[in-house]
């Protein structure tokens, strides 16, 4: 959804409309920003799910959700995309030549814990999951800064997480990839060997499709 630059305004009439059609099912949709929607399911009702990020540019052929006790969830994937391919917005969308927002991807899914275990002190990060996992381990998150430089040392465990290469990587958008590599190389990466002594070491964790790389 990052990549599709949703206005406030029509995740707002798009979610309205999968709220109504889901209603009897028990499903209550929203959606607190643009291009991040969440859906509350009936006790006993959740799917086995995919990841979103082991979905994203294959096919999804073995990767819908699970059926429920009662809600059809392969169905509601299909029913989903027609809603929305008859949607006004998408009208305009299309219009205009933006992509249309043509269906909904189920996945995650759980009971709120309360709070969690964290091995980190303090969390600089404006990537959403980052930031709700530092809040439910008690850890009040930071905005990120602009370079390694401004991380302040400390003498417990600092998590900095540096997401800037995923919306160019989804959108396929090469120059911009390039330029926000670029950037990490010169904020962050080139200043590493001074970090590693003024914080006691830094270690670098690259999570990939099939594996994660930690220096």
């Amino acid at each position: 959804a990052a990549s599709l630059a949703l206005t406030r305004a029509e995740a707002d009439s798009l979610v309205a409309a999968l709220a109504g059609f889901f209603a009897s099912d028990g499903l209550e949709f929203s959606a607190p920003v643009p291009d991040r929607w969440y859906v509350r399911v009936p006790p006993g009702e959740w799917p086995s799910t995919t990841p979103l990020d082991d979905a994203v540019g294959r096919n999804v052929f073995g990767m819908l959700p699970s059926e429920g006790k009662r809600i059809r969830w392969r169905a509601a994937v299909t029913e989903a995309q027609m809603l929305l391919a008859a949607h006004p917005v998408n009208a305009a969308r299309e219009a205009a030549g933006r992509p249309a927002i043509n269906g909904v991807w189920f996945w995650g899914g759980g009971e709120w814990p309360g709070t969690i275990a964290t091995p980190f002190a303090s969390v600089f990060a404006d990537h959403v999951l980052a930031r709700g996992l530092a809040i439910a381990g008690g850890v009040a998150p930071s905005s990120l800064p602009a370079r390694l430089a401004a991380v302040p040392a400390s003498p417990s465990d600092t998590l900095v997480v540096l997401d800037q290469l995923t919306a160019p990587l989804r959108r396929g958008d090469v120059n911009e990839w390039i330029a926000a590599a670029e950037a990490l190389d010169q904020n962050w990466f080139a200043g590493l060997g001074e970090a590693a002594s003024g914080h006691a070491g830094v270690r670098v964790v690259l999570p990939g499709d099939r594996d994660t790389a930690v220096f």
